[in-house]
């Protein structure tokens, strides 16, 4: 196994950095996501992805009950929290961002934590998709496979590019995103009113 944090082979406790990764999952690490979390409220979390597929791909965990429970199920609580916290963040995104809509979707496959992509759809984007791919209207499951295929090869390109570990990356794209979480939390303080 990979540790998730320097990369090295390791058996059970990584022997670089002293941390366990037989059970390491991104959305309980509330630290390492802390500067991209533009929404911390019903026992959810929203923060954007890095890296996204399109501007404004944000994820919607759900908010671990302690440092040592990932959560894979829902409990009540976190059931009852959903909803509105879907509406606050895709409000938040619709106004950052001015997609024509926003996409949800939940594929927990390299992630059991429960987890949502909420992901702005791009007119101008949709558009060219529709045109290449001869879809006029629905379809939408293939555009988002398309989008994530196309983000994940151009993160790959980055880091090969760059020399880059997805961690380093991740660290420069969560500096160029400060702005846009700064201002996502704005939109978020605002609807409290």
């Amino acid at each position: 196994m990979k540790c998730p944090f320097c990369h090295k082979e390791v058996k059970l406790y990584c022997p670089k950095c002293k941390k366990r990764v037989d059970n390491y999952c991104p959305f309980c690490d509330l630290k390492g996501l802390k500067p991209r979390t533009f929404y911390d409220e019903n026992n959810w979390i929203g923060f954007l992805a890095a890296p996204y597929h399109t501007e404004g791909h944000t994820i919607l965990a759900a908010r671990p009950k302690n440092k040592d429970s990932c959560l894979t199920e829902l409990d009540d609580n976190h059931w009852k929290g959903l909803g509105i916290s879907i509406k606050k963040v895709s409000k938040a995104i619709m106004e950052c961002y001015k997609p024509k809509d926003v996409l949800f979707a939940s594929l927990r496959g390299d992630s059991k934590h429960f987890h949502l992509h909420l992901i702005p759809l791009e007119k101008k984007r949709e558009k060219s998709w529709r045109k290449e791919k001869l879809y006029g209207k629905g379809h939408l499951f293939e555009f988002l496979g398309d989008l994530e295929k196309d983000g994940d090869t151009k993160a790959l390109r980055e880091r090969i590019q760059q020399g880059w570990d997805e961690d380093k990356q991740r660290k420069v794209i969560t500096k160029k995103l400060k702005s846009k979480v700064k201002q996502l939390k704005i939109v978020i303080n605002c609807q409290k009113s």
